[in-house]
């Protein structure tokens, strides 16, 4: 989104046809915020501007590859590569909106607002199983493998 107008406002159509592949294929647990996300980020997506330009069509693509995947994407045993997804969407429509912002475009700004905030709603219920996995796997190993890994976590994140 650091392009021009004209392109930018490209980008932002692909990531919405990206945001209705998602909210299509989605797992039960997510799919109403994806689809509500859908629908606010469409507001902000508006445009008079069609290109045919290889990302855009790259951005297309890779929707209709989700849509053929069907509810795929979310079979995960914890919902991971769904949540990935959805932290990515959550940074591209928070980019949107601070777009939108700087040209002056309120209700698309606050469209992409709202779309995040769906997104990261959907994005907690999809990474909560992850998150509580991941948190008893790690309860579970040897004190000394937990200090060590404790040590290096402050090391290198204080």
């Amino acid at each position: 989104l650091d392009r021009d107008d004209d392109e930018a406002a490209v980008q932002l159509v692909g990531i919405g046809e990206l945001l209705d592949a998602v909210a299509h294929t989605s797992p039960a647990a997510t799919r109403a915020e994806v689809a509500a996300a859908a629908r606010a980020f469409e507001r902000a997506t508006r445009s008079h501007i069609r290109a045919e330009r290889a990302d855009t069509r790259a951005l297309r693509s890779a929707a209709r590859g989700i849509i053929r995947a069907g509810a795929a994407l979310g079979r995960g045993e914890d919902g991971g590569t769904t949540a990935m997804l959805l932290s990515t969407l959550v940074l591209a429509t928070l980019a949107a909106a601070r777009w939108h912002t700087a040209r002056g475009h309120a209700q698309q700004a606050h469209a992409s607002r709202q779309a995040a905030e769906h997104l990261r709603t959907a994005y907690h219920q999809a990474a909560s199983t992850s998150i509580r996995e991941l948190h008893d796997q790690g309860r579970a190993l040897p004190e000394a493998q937990r200090r060590r890994y404790k040590d290096t976590l402050d090391t290198h994140l204080p």
